[in-house]
């Protein structure tokens, strides 16, 4: 039995003499090029990204589907800033906001406006302004951005919104504020 495990020990040891052999011969040894301390080396560059020029496509306006024979209407569902009778500084930023729904059959799109119906104290608002387009039975915002008069006094404006045809349509739109200088 001695001499089976000997062999056997013997042939697992050749074995392992072999593969490591082999491992060895199939690694590519080739030679290494060295520079002399006078030559000079470049310095390692990484690769940087060259920057492209590319053009972001702008989106095209879908126009709204249209309907002949349909009806126009514009209700008014709440005001969202500026509450009838806020008191403002003279000269503020007024940002109004109003809820209000498309009711009629009819889309909102290019040619529909809002348009300032009355204005006797001449608050500096522009006179016509493109609707905010909106599907039949939505519910959109309506805004406003004006300056506030400089001069003390109560103030109140009307809109009214219009087809592209010209005629007037639905519930007027309001505001009236209080202009008074700030307190000290």
């Amino acid at each position: 039995m001695k001499t089976t495990s000997s062999k056997f020990l013997f042939l697992l040891m050749a074995l392992v003499v072999v593969i490591a052999i082999s491992s060895l011969s199939a690694c590519n040894f080739a030679p290494v090029k060295s520079f002399a301390p006078t030559e000079e080396v470049a310095a390692y560059v990484p690769p940087t990204r060259v920057p492209t020029s590319t053009s972001t496509p702008m989106p095209t306006a879908t126009p709204l589907p249209m309907e002949e024979d349909c009806s126009d209407v514009l209700m008014y569902i709440d005001d969202l800033t500026i509450d009838d009778g806020t008191v403002v500084n003279p000269g503020q930023v007024l940002d109004k906001k109003w809820a209000v729904q498309n009711s009629g059959t009819c889309n909102w799109g290019p040619g529909y406006t809002l348009q300032v119906t009355d204005n006797e104290d001449d608050v500096v608002v522009a006179e016509s302004m493109a609707l905010y387009p909106a599907l039949n039975n939505s519910d959109v915002t309506i805004r406003v951005v004006f300056t506030a008069p400089e001069e003390e006094g109560n103030y109140t404006v009307f809109w009214k919104a219009y087809s592209p045809d010209g005629t007037a349509f639905g519930d007027h739109l309001s505001i009236n504020f209080v202009v008074e200088p700030p307190t000290e």
